[in-house]
């Protein structure tokens, strides 16, 4: 399955006009949601995405 397929197969969505999210948008959000754990880690995206960094080893717990 590729990337695009998952999306596809999630049904994932833009968050406001509801339309199918596309490949490159869920990858502009996550980039944003990086961006946010270095600038504003105490936000819901910040706490979730330094989660999944946490989990797949990218990051030390220490920093979290």
């Amino acid at each position: 399955m590729t990337f695009t397929q998952a999306i596809r197969e999630l049904d994932l969505r833009h968050p406001i006009s509801q339309r199918p999210l596309s490949s490159q948008e869920l990858i502009n959000f996550l980039k944003e949601d990086v961006v946010l754990a270095a600038r504003r880690p105490g936000c819901w995206e910040a706490s979730n995405m330094m989660q999944i960094l946490l989990c797949h080893g990218f990051i030390e717990k220490k920093y979290y």
